[in-house]
C-alpha cells in the first residue's frame, strides 16, 4: 500500500516536456531511416522506379508519415507545431536569396570537412545526371524542401519554442547535421540548419526555409546538370582535379572560401537581424522573446501561444527543461555507432 507521501509526489509528477519529446522523436525518424531503408528497399527496387524516385517515395514514408501520426497522437495544432503560417513576400524574397548567399558557407564546410571525410556526395548526384532536369529537381530540391522542414524545422524546432532563438536554432541545426547520416555532410548541415532555425523563429514561417532549401539544393543540382558538363568540354582535367584534391590544394581553397564564407556569412547575419527586426515591427513575432501574463498562467513566444492549462508551474518547469537528456545521449551513441560501420 502506497504510503500519503508517495501518492503525493507521484501527483506531482509532470510529463515529459516539449524538447523530451522531440529528441525522442527524432531518435524514433533516425532508427527510421536506418532500419527502414534496410527493409523498404528491396520493395521499391521491385517497383521498376529509378533510384531517385525511391528516394522520394521513401522520404515521403519515412518522414510524412511520422509526422502525421505525432500530431494525431499527441494533440497538438499541426497549423502551430509546423508553422504553417503565410510569410511576407519580403520574407520569401529574403529567403530565396539567403539561399543563394549561403553557397560560399557550404562550400567553406564542405572543403573543411574533405580533409576528414570522403566526399561520396559527388558520385550520388553524378548517378542522377541521366535522369531529366525536372526530375532532379524534384529529388534532390523539392522533396527534402518539404519533408526534411517539416520534421526539423516542424517537430524537432517545435520541441525548442520555450527556448531562446539561439539556443532553438544550435540545437536543431546539430539534430540536422546528425540527420543526414554522413560525416561529411555533418558540418555544412548542420551550418545551414542552424541558419534555417534562426529563419523560422524570426518569421514564425516553415514555408521561407522550404523556399531556402529548395533553392540551395536546386543551385546545385542546376550546376550538376548545366555547369559540370560546359566545363568538362571545355577543360576535362579541371573536372578531374575537383574530384581528388591533392592537400595543397584544399588548403589553397579552404583558404579562399575561409574569406567568402566570413563575408558572405556576415551577410547572412545582417539579413537575419533585419527579417526580425521588420517582423517585430509588425507583430509577427513579440517585441520580448518570452513573455509570462502570471494571471492566466500562459507563455508568449516570439514565435506562438504555447497555452499549459492555467499551471505556471508547468511553464517554469518547460522553461527550465535541460537540453541534454537520455534520448539525446542516444541519438549521439546511434550516430557515432553509424559513423563508425560507415566508414
Amino acid at each position: 500500500m502506497q504510503s500519503k507521501e508517495s501518492m503525493y509526489k507521484a501527483n506531482l509528477k509532470k510529463p515529459k516536456g516539449p524538447i523530451f519529446k522531440a529528441n525522442v522523436y527524432f531518435l524514433i525518424i533516425i532508427l527510421i531511416q536506418v532500419f527502414g531503408g534496410q527493409l523498404l528497399g528491396p520493395i521499391l527496387k521491385k517497383t521498376g522506379f529509378n533510384n531517385g524516385i525511391n528516394l522520394s517515395i521513401a522520404h515521403f514514408i519515412f518522414f510524412i508519415i511520422p509526422a502525421i501520426i505525432y500530431i494525431i497522437v499527441t494533440k497538438q495544432s499541426a497549423k502551430k507545431v509546423f508553422r504553417f503560417n503565410k510569410p511576407r513576400i519580403q520574407d520569401i524574397l529574403w529567403a530565396f536569396l539567403i539561399g543563394l548567399i549561403a553557397q560560399p558557407v557550404m562550400v567553406f564546410f564542405a572543403v573543411l570537412s574533405s580533409f576528414f571525410f570522403k566526399n561520396d556526395i559527388a558520385q550520388f548526384m553524378q548517378s542522377l545526371d541521366a535522369l531529366p532536369y525536372w526530375m532532379m529537381l524534384l529529388i534532390m530540391a523539392v522533396t527534402p524542401a518539404i519533408t526534411e522542414e517539416i520534421t526539423i524545422r516542424g517537430i524537432v524546432l517545435s520541441g525548442y519554442n520555450q527556448k531562446n532563438k539561439h539556443i532553438a536554432a544550435i540545437m536543431s541545426g546539430i539534430l540536422f547535421g546528425i540527420f543526414h547520416l554522413n560525416a561529411q555532410q555533418f558540418l555544412y548541415a548542420t551550418a545551414l540548419g542552424i541558419l534555417f532555425g534562426y529563419m523560422v523563429r524570426v518569421t514564425n514561417s516553415i514555408f521561407v526555409t522550404m523556399v531556402t532549401h529548395f533553392t540551395v539544393n536546386g543551385l546545385q543540382v542546376s550546376m550538376q546538370k548545366f555547369l559540370v558538363p560546359v566545363i568538362q568540354k571545355v577543360s576535362p582535367e579541371k573536372v578531374d582535379a575537383t574530384k581528388e584534391l591533392t592537400f595543397n590544394m584544399k588548403i589553397a581553397a579552404l583558404s579562399s572560401y575561409g574569406v567568402l564564407a566570413i563575408i558572405f556569412g556576415t551577410l547572412l547575419v545582417l539579413i537575419i537581424m533585419k527579417m526580425e527586426k521588420e517582423n517585430r515591427k509588425i507583430g509577427i513575432i513579440q517585441p520580448n522573446e518570452t513573455k509570462v501574463s502570471r494571471g492566466e498562467y500562459e507563455a508568449s513566444f516570439n514565435d506562438g501561444i504555447i497555452e499549459l492549462n492555467g499551471n505556471e508551474n508547468s511553464y517554469l518547469e518547460y522553461e527550465n527543461e535541460k537540453i541534454l537528456n537520455i534520448p539525446l545521449v542516444l541519438i549521439i551513441i546511434v550516430y557515432i555507432i553509424i559513423m563508425v560501420l560507415l566508414k
